[in-house]
């Protein structure tokens, strides 16, 4: 090796954990732990159980803060099944969403039982999953907001003093 070999990168880059910038908090907590574990050296079952916990979080958030649109005495800690199902039918989730929750949840639901192996094409899959649900969830309706309210204040005229 000559003295002007240059190496560009010697290490692969680690993967970055994702970051949302309009989670609640505890929607916010539980997904930086799954993305964490995922661009860790956790084992894949365990990064999966990590990402089905925040659908499990989210899921409760959403419930939780919109009883009004559910039938009184609606319990928002109910299983995760029936609040997919109760999410939908008030389209907080939309269909596409929905089976798609169902089939998420049906495979981890395995996780905590079993000590099975996940591959990390499972774990890529609950992660896009996850992901498009938080920003369907919260991401989409936290932008538009902001964009609403930038608009307004560029619509108020200038008070000049």
């Amino acid at each position: 090796m000559s003295s002007g070999t240059i190496f560009p990168c010697i290490w692969p880059e680690y993967p970055q954990p994702k970051r949302f910038d309009y989670l609640p908090p505890e929607v916010s907590i539980a997904m930086n732990d799954a993305e964490e574990a995922r661009c860790g050296r956790t084992p894949n079952r365990l990064v999966r159980g990590a990402y089905r916990t925040v659908i499990d979080v989210a899921t409760q958030h959403v419930f939780a803060e919109n009883l009004d649109a559910f039938k009184q005495g609606t319990n928002p800690t109910q299983s995760l099944n029936n609040r997919i199902d109760l999410l939908a039918a008030q389209r907080f989730l939309t269909p596409s969403l929905r089976d798609w929750a169902h089939g998420i949840r049906f495979i981890t639901n395995e996780d905590v039982h079993t000590s099975n192996d996940v591959s990390a094409e499972e774990v890529t899959e609950i992660a896009e999953f996850t992901d498009m649900l938080l920003q369907y969830l919260f991401e989409l309706p936290g932008r538009v907001k902001q964009a609403k309210e930038t608009a307004e204040q560029k619509r108020k005229p200038l008070k000049i003093i």
